[in-house]
């Protein structure tokens, strides 16, 4: 497997991590009545840490799928150099 590849998998970690920390702060912040109730109506969560956490994880969310075309075009091409895995870094 290549550097580039690692990386990629790697990054498949912290984005469960990032679900899964935003997902737990949100529930805290809006309670659990409305984590396991229908959810009908919306509602964003009270806490300035549990809006910061839901930006992170769309800012996340908003660059990976150029990261991981690059890194797969990367490794089908076998283009892969010293400079590629510091940009998969």
């Amino acid at each position: 497997m290549t550097v580039e590849l690692t990386y990629l998998l790697y990054s498949v970690i912290l984005l469960l991590a990032h679900i899964l920390i935003q997902a737990t702060s949100s529930d805290l912040s809006l309670g659990l009545r409305y984590a396991i109730g229908t959810q009908d109506e919306e509602r964003m969560p009270d806490s300035v840490v549990a809006k910061r956490i839901e930006r992170a994880l769309m800012n996340f969310l908003e660059s990976y799928p150029a990261f991981i075309a690059l890194v797969l075009i990367i490794s089908l091409t076998s283009a892969g150099n010293s400079w590629t895995a510091t940009g998969a870094a």
